[in-house]
């Protein structure tokens, strides 16, 4: 019962995104935290606007069985552009795309259905044998941002 680390790194017009995801494999043989890392780069943008900023993100929610903070972790797609926003919150056509995104997600990735063998898992760094299984990916209609307070670093 092994639980796998992917660290994604990404490039986006110039700015740093790194997403940290959890997975786990029942009949997998190894050590816990198995890091596998996955570099994207991606050149230049498709935005199809000036207003582009590559550290706004679209924030999907990764809900677990439990309401409590164990039970809750996210993901960033980082990059939009100043169309896909409105008020604060991603527009309709946005939020449209990003339910049908999760609703293909959720079949191969959210445990007991997982189709390719690995399951999405909430496991704290300090106790990866403590893991939760992801029951829900539910995208957020409040625009999100990929920062830390060393933002821009590498770029």
């Amino acid at each position: 019962m092994a639980v796998f680390r992917a660290t994604i790194f990404g490039r986006i017009a110039g700015q740093q995104t790194q997403n940290v995801l959890h997975f786990h494999k029942t009949d997998a043989i190894g050590e816990n935290w198995t890091n596998v890392d996955f570099p994207i780069f991606l050149f230049g943008t498709k935005a199809d606007t000036a207003n582009y900023a590559p550290f706004v993100a679209k924030v999907l929610q990764l809900k677990g069985s439990t309401s409590t903070r164990h039970g809750r972790g996210r993901t960033f797609l980082a990059g939009a552009g100043g169309s896909d926003m409105d008020n604060g919150n991603w527009n309709s056509q946005t939020m449209s795309g990003l339910a049908d995104l999760c609703s293909q997600l959720e079949p191969m990735w959210v445990s007991p259905h997982a189709t390719n063998g690995f399951s999405i898992v909430l496991a704290p760094r300090s106790h990866p044998n403590d893991f939760e299984f992801v029951t829900q990916i539910i995208p957020r209609a409040k625009i999100g941002s990929q920062v830390r307070r060393n933002l821009g670093v590498g770029a």
